[in-house]
């Protein structure tokens, strides 16, 4: 009998191996499924592409973050993190060349954000359902705000009185 309690641990221990080697074998946490190549943008070092500007945010005086549209939303950049390229762009008819470092990775794939004009259905998405309590504060280009914001907040249901812009 304190034989058949010392093969115990043994038989969980084999278990457990075995377990653990066909986990690792159908393809661990992933399960099974191989990471999908995606395409890449910067093939070739030698030839510059044109990539539109989509959006620019001040981080500091000397700090600026430009994120760039890429061919599709299943291309990734391709370069890694800590390596840069060199932006050239035609200021008051002047080439500028700067160099520019990507924060992100090819894991920070597409945008994840509603695309296209301010509507109905991206409010209701978005925002706390129109009640007294909800106040809805606003921030950005004037024409964007008086025209697309408040007539679909309107709509919605959103208390005029209840919206700030600035």
């Amino acid at each position: 009998e304190e034989q058949d309690l010392q093969v115990v641990p043994v038989l969980m221990a084999l278990f457990l191996v075995l377990m653990a080697f066909v986990y690792f074998l159908l393809g661990g946490a992933s399960g099974g499924k191989k990471k999908k190549k995606l395409p890449v943008t910067l093939q070739d070092p030698t030839v510059k592409y044109s990539l539109p500007l989509i959006e620019k945010q001040e981080i500091s005086p000397d700090t600026k973050r430009f994120r760039f549209s890429l061919p599709s939303g299943a291309h990734v950049l391709g370069l890694p993190v800590g390596q840069h390229v060199y932006l050239s762009a035609k200021v008051n008819n002047s080439l500028v060349v700067r160099a520019y470092t990507p924060v992100s990775s090819d894991e920070d794939q597409g945008w994840s954000y509603s695309s296209g004009f301010i509507n109905q259905d991206m409010i209701r998405d978005h925002l706390p359902a129109p009640s007294p309590e909800v106040l809805v504060v606003l921030c950005g280009p004037p024409p964007m705000i008086q025209y697309a914001c408040l007539p679909n907040l309107d709509k919605v249901g959103h208390r005029t009185e209840n919206i700030f812009s600035y």
